[in-house]
């Protein structure tokens, strides 16, 4: 694979596809004679191997050629890879895919699509369609946002992609505005990995609003209220996240360190620290703190 990217890139061809002709002339480059294109257009071009299915996608691309691939795909494969394109393509980006033009014009009768030559280019309007999606209503909707949810996930598990990931999180979203997981997810990636508190704050509010009864967004958003100085906004969110999940030890590590550190209040910082003990943490800090106050209330007869 790797020889043929360096072949690739030499762009020396017996003709000259129709993508790069369309690509050259966009550009402003012409294109010389026996397929050998000007050096300056080669350098603003990548190569790489890219597993369509397996590997994350690039974004924000104006234009996807598609030749003799599809149709060894079966129908499943087929659809996933034009969710990809659906996520790739630029608004109005162009997807050239001939191989599968009467199967194409088949999907888009009812989105705002137009087809352009014997099946040979097809160019969104308006809003970018997923052909197979976009026609089915509100429950694809959910469906739909739930594909780039998953996938948004599948980018963090990876340890990487986080910006990625979140423009999925946002395809999301944009699905369904009543996504409380994506909200979430949001907010972990606006606190912990592309910090924007605002962001982070605003999808924290809008997880606990449309999850009333997840106590993990509670504890997400009283997180950022934390970060943010917020320290009585914090203190709610994490006794909310604490009732609806009472077994969630990290809420009540949060609130001893939030009692401790922020709000003075060491009674209700033994407690939660107490609390957080026996739902069987062990961080140290919490130890200390337990044990400390034991002795403090042990009677000076008693001590050894």
């Amino acid at each position: 694979m790797g020889r043929l990217s360096l072949s690739a890139r030499t762009f020396w061809y017996s003709f000259l596809p129709m993508c790069m002709v369309l690509a050259a002339s966009f550009l402003g480059f012409s294109v010389l004679v026996q397929g050998r294109v000007k050096k300056s257009l080669r350098e603003k071009i990548l190569f790489a191997v890219h597993n369509l299915l397996k590997d994350p996608p690039f974004s924000k691309v104006d234009l996807v050629s598609c030749r003799n691939l599809l149709i060894y795909f079966n129908r499943e494969a087929q659809e996933k890879t034009f969710e990809l394109f659906h996520y790739a393509l630029n608004q109005n980006g162009s997807l050239t895919a001939s191989e599968l033009g009467t199967y194409i014009k088949q999907q888009v009768e009812a989105v705002s699509l137009r087809i352009e030559g014997e099946g040979d280019t097809v160019l969104s309007q308006q809003r970018k369609a997923v052909p197979v999606l976009e026609t089915q209503g509100a429950s694809n909707d959910r469906e739909a946002a739930k594909s780039e949810y998953d996938q948004a996930v599948a980018l963090l598990q990876g340890g990487k992609y986080a910006e990625e990931a979140l423009e999925r999180v946002d395809h999301a979203i944009e699905y369904d505005p009543t996504f409380a997981e994506a909200y979430m997810l949001k907010t972990y990636l606006r606190l912990e990995l592309l910090p924007q508190l605002d962001e982070a704050l605003n999808a924290g509010q809008q997880a606990v609003k449309y999850g009333p009864d997840n106590g993990d967004a509670f504890y997400m958003l009283g997180q950022v209220h934390e970060k943010m100085g917020h320290y009585k906004e914090a203190e709610q969110a994490f006794v909310q996240a604490a009732k609806l999940n009472p077994e969630n030890l990290d809420v009540y590590f949060a609130l001893g360190t939030l009692y401790e550190d922020q709000l003075n209040d060491p009674g209700k910082s033994v407690d939660a620290f107490r609390q957080y003990l026996r739902l069987g943490g062990v961080h140290a800090r919490a130890r200390a703190a337990v044990s400390q106050a034991d002795q403090a209330i042990l009677s000076p007869e008693t001590v050894p």
